[in-house]
């Protein structure tokens, strides 16, 4: 379903509307002249909107007298070329006065008043992205949250289309659809995206500020609980029964389930499908991406925070049942308070607000909310008094106030137990079990296990999930022990660079959102900054100091780059390189080292060049791309850096490399052009690939 049939309600409004504007005008001629006129009066110009699916600033609407041409808009693309197109093309954002009229104009003109963004379906469409003036860093500003990695969160500025990436201590803790309001600390640019930096404050969901446009419903007839199957004739009715009963008729509805990316002609490319396909198959991460990608694409697929929640159901409750609520609490908005129909789970389409509320109940009664809980149970079985998710086994219980229990509702368990170091490093760190990283921690200070253990300890407790002073201080004392070995000692120090690095972002500004403390972050700094310093301190141990020291960057760091990369010795230049992608100032030597011979130095010089758009890298970056030679993890790092450097550019190379037979190539592609806000339809496609698909069904 789509919003198509609510708008065609709205089609008597828009008549009205056109009849207004054209009241007075005679003939085609005048009437043009009148839609230009009143978008001239009404429309604030410059405004964000959209022509074929990429974003353009539009500058002006203009009528120059060719009736056949009609009304043109002259827009300004990203790269600040400006071009003349068709009025009616240009497609504004959902709400805003500019629709409102460029709709009417459309409709006007025998056109579709509501035509799609992007003419293709697609999880990754183009976004604006805010500038320096959108953001006032002298007050908090409020973000609504699209999707959330471990380290960045997408969000848009509210009341409009501009996208910014939110980086802030523990921001894996928000979820899509919540308003966040942050204390910048400060706003940046990196490899073309706009970033933002501070403290998150406060978190809330309020979905009317949120900007979207309410789910429709359709009446599918009127229920008549006579007719329902209540259970055998002979046996009683049920106490929950009686108040449905006596509701008498209500009218039933089937809700909008929006699934940005699924094609109806196309039954296997159902994205929630794809993403339990995924889990199944033992790659949570890309699961929850694709879960998260949808969420960013529309934030009303209620179905993706159900499944969201589902993910953090068995050890971050708080965050799955926010994650819950969201999806409820949007599918609730869309009804109005006043809805009282029934959405029956088997109109498929209901099934994803339905699973949202089971998934937010079943949290609050496991948090001992048994108020809203009752309420939200009592809701469900008035929408769907079939209730084929069992509410009715599972109410009695939160009505006498019982403690929710394991597999009460069917549903599966994360037992808490310790858990092999091999398949913990080829799990999600959110599927770890509770207790991790005091795992990790016993087993480094564990010095008769074995050194394989230990070192892979190591490596796993640098996650942030994990991550707090006590390992941070085990880690110090691996490292600064002389009589452990150099790889262990390495691998401790590296261990550090991710909670330094997001320890420098947050500032401490709000110490609780840190995994260390500020006196453990100043005593990890000059930690390392004395044995750096100290020349008996072996090679090996000293190149893993720089590189993780890097990752909150000290006024000694560019001399020593600098040292290490003049060295006669290739190792301490691959660390040079590694480290110039914190260390800003070497853009000389980034581009002297992507001529090096050795794989690994241009390996880093890319990386570095990509991180801070080196311009003048990509008459190199482009040749690595279009050789046949380039190694792969090379040319990994060319896909990456080239959507960084010159994104329009890069589309027209890197769709080559969505056909690849390598999966990892495909998804680089795919991944860099995303972050570069470029996206690409399938030209090669034509109708013979069509034939065959036929042939092959």
């Amino acid at each position: 379903m789509s919003r198509q049939k609510d708008r065609d309600n709205d089609s008597i409004t828009l008549d009205k509307l056109i009849e207004e504007i054209t009241v007075d005008a005679y003939g085609e001629d005048e009437q043009l002249s009148a839609f230009c006129q009143v978008i001239e009066d009404e429309v604030p110009l410059p405004a964000d909107a959209f022509v074929i699916g990429e974003p353009v600033s539009v500058i002006e609407i203009d009528y120059d007298g060719n009736e056949r041409r009609g009304l043109t808009a002259r827009c300004r693309r990203e790269d600040g070329s400006e071009h003349v197109v068709a009025a009616s093309e240009v497609v504004f954002p959902e709400g805003t006065v500019g629709e409102r009229y460029m709709v009417t104009y459309r409709k006007w003109l025998g056109l579709d008043p509501y035509p799609p963004i992007s003419p293709t379906p697609s999880l990754r469409k183009r976004q604006h992205k805010a500038t320096s003036e959108d953001l006032d860093l002298d007050r908090p500003v409020d973000l609504i949250v699209l999707s959330v990695t471990q380290r960045v969160a997408r969000c848009r500025i509210p009341g409009t289309e501009r996208m910014i990436m939110l980086r802030a201590s523990r921001v894996w803790d928000v979820v899509p659809g919540e308003i966040v309001t942050v204390k910048p600390s400060k706003q940046w640019s990196y490899a073309g995206h706009p970033y933002l930096s501070g403290k998150i404050e406060s978190t809330r969901i309020d979905i009317s500020a949120l900007g979207l446009a309410p789910l429709s419903t359709d009446k599918m007839g009127l229920w008549d609980p006579e007719k329902h199957y209540w259970g055998e004739a002979h046996d009683p009715i049920e106490e929950w029964v009686k108040p449905i009963i006596a509701q008498g008729h209500r009218p039933e509805f089937v809700m909008e389930q929006v699934l940005p990316g699924f094609d109806p002609d196309d039954p296997f490319s159902d994205p929630i499908s794809e993403s339990n396909d995924l889990k199944d198959a033992g790659q949570p991460e890309d699961a929850l991406k694709l879960l998260m990608d949808l969420c960013e694409s529309d934030l009303r697929c209620l179905d993706a925070h159900a499944h969201l929640g589902n993910f953090a159901f068995d050890l971050f409750l708080e965050i799955a049942l926010r994650h819950y609520e969201v999806g409820y609490c949007i599918g609730e908005w869309s009804l109005g308070k006043d809805f009282d129909g029934l959405l029956q789970w088997g109109r498929v389409n209901n099934r994803p607000f339905l699973r949202c509320m089971h998934g937010y109940g079943l949290c609050l009664w496991r948090l001992g909310r048994f108020d809203e809980a009752e309420r939200i149970f009592e809701r469900m079985l008035r929408l769907n008094p079939s209730d084929n998710q069992g509410v009715r086994f599972l109410i009695g219980d939160v009505r006498s106030r019982k403690a929710w229990k394991a597999d009460r509702d069917g549903r599966s368990r994360f037992e808490v137990k310790t858990m092999d170091l091999n398949t913990m490093k080829d799990t999600a760190p959110w599927d770890w079990p509770k207790g991790a990283g005091k795992q990790f921690l016993r087993i480094l200070l564990d010095e008769k296990a074995f050194p394989s253990d230990r070192l892979l300890a190591a490596e796993l407790a640098g996650n942030i999930t994990v991550f707090n002073d006590e390992l941070a201080s085990t880690l110090l004392a691996v490292l600064v022990n002389s009589h452990e070995p150099e790889d262990l000692r390495g691998q401790a120090v590296i261990s550090l660079g991710p909670a330094l690095e997001q320890a420098d972002v947050d500032d401490f500004e709000n110490p609780l959102e840190v995994p260390i403390t500020e006196q453990t972050f100043r005593m990890i700094q000059e930690t390392l900054y004395k044995l750096y310093m100290d020349a008996d301190v072996p090679k090996e141990v000293r190149r893993r100091i720089l590189e993780a020291s890097v990752r909150a960057p000290q006024n000694w760091h560019k001399d020593a780059v600098r040292k290490a990369y003049c060295s006669n010795d290739d190792t301490w230049k691959l660390t040079a390189l590694f480290c110039m992608r914190f260390v800003p100032g070497f853009e000389s030597e980034i581009l002297e080292s992507l001529k090096s011979p050795n794989q690994e130095i241009q390996y880093q010089a890319v990386c570095a060049a990509g991180n801070w758009g080196v311009e003048a890298a990509w008459p190199h970056i482009s040749r690595l791309l279009e050789s046949h030679r380039t190694e792969k993890d090379l040319l990994l790092a060319a896909i990456d850096a080239a959507a960084g450097i010159r994104p329009e550019e890069a589309r027209e190379i890197l769709v080559g490399f969505v056909d690849s037979e390598d999966e990892d190539l495909v998804d680089a592609a795919y991944e860099a052009m995303a972050m570069a806000g470029v996206e690409w339809e399938d030209e090669d496609y034509d109708e013979e690939d069509e034939e065959e698909d036929d042939d092959f069904f």
